[in-house]
């Protein structure tokens, strides 16, 4: 008995060992598999994909696209119902609405971006070159500009995105660079204004759009347009076509600032056509109907 017991912790000594050689080999292995190749690249669907800001979150900082991505997590936007007819040869002599017009046009490439239509994307491009030109920085933002549309035309929405934000910032600098002050100032604002357009239009498109406040994108934010429109000098805030900014800006912040929870549906109606009249009448359009805008070479 007592030799049959040995026998047995005999062997199952032995299988132990066996099982312990044999997990130290695999591990073996396992460390010694060869790395991936240098050329290997990480597939988009694996890589971590950020969460759209809230809109209490978005200020004057928030980049466009984030904003409009904002909006596409709060309503059902249907980007390419929310074009718009195409903008108009620009008068040199009306620089001020031609930087407001400029920054529509900076939003509407957004709203193109977003659609993933590559053939507005260009068409909205050719416009802001002729409005850039307008304004003597047309040279300096066409290599932009055009690999942006090389981009678009292959399909290329993520490398497009970064030049995006790029495109708006370096228009402004540009314009700051050769000391023109108030038309960088207004094409910020015409940008924000056109980007609430936007969101206003969307949000009433879908009854069952979940945060309204995304509207305006945040209370934050107007408060910072209205103190940018504060720092224009005396004789833009006066002009005719500018001073319906101010107006507008004073219209909304007396009731936005009021609501506690969700806005009511004649606040955002209020708040799209006020902004919408704004645009209308301060932006060069073509006087062609929206269909046509998209038959454009």
């Amino acid at each position: 008995m007592k030799y049959t017991l040995l026998l047995l912790m005999s062997l199952l000594a032995g299988m132990s060992v066996m099982l312990q050689q044999r997990s130290y080999a695999q591990a073996q292995i396992e460390v010694t598999d060869p790395a991936p190749t240098t050329g290997a690249t990480t597939p988009v669907e694996s890589q971590p994909v950020p969460q759209p800001l809230l809109p209490a979150e978005i200020s004057a900082s928030t980049t466009p696209a984030d904003f409009l991505d904002t909006v596409s997590h709060q309503a059902k936007a249907r980007w390419r119902s929310l074009y718009r007819p195409p903008a108009a040869a620009a008068p040199p002599t009306e620089r001020l609405r031609v930087a407001f017009t400029l920054g529509g046009l900076i939003a509407d490439s957004h709203l193109a971006y977003q659609a993933g239509d590559a053939q507005h994307f260009k068409n909205i491009n050719q416009d802001l070159l002729r409005y850039c030109g307008s304004l003597a920085i047309g040279e300096k933002i066409t290599p932009m500009l055009m690999s942006e549309s090389k981009m678009a035309e292959g399909q290329e929405w993520e490398a497009v995105r970064p030049m995006l934000n790029e495109k708006g910032v370096l228009i402004e600098k540009l314009l700051r660079d050769q000391r023109d002050e108030d038309p960088a100032m207004l094409v910020n604002l015409g940008m924000w204004f056109r980007l609430i357009e936007i969101s206003t239009d969307a949000v009433v498109a879908d009854p069952e759009s979940k945060d309204r406040m995304v509207c305006i994108g945040s209370v934050s934010l107007l408060k910072t347009l209205i103190q940018r429109y504060e720092m224009l000098s005396d004789g833009v805030k006066n002009d005719t076509s500018i001073v319906l900014i101010g107006k507008v800006l004073g219209q909304l912040q007396r009731r936005w600032p009021m609501v506690e929870d969700q806005p009511s549906n004649e606040l955002v109606e209020f708040t799209s056509e006020k902004i919408k009249a704004a645009n209308d009448k301060i932006t060069l359009k073509a006087a062609v109907d929206r269909s046509s805008s998209e038959n454009r070479p």
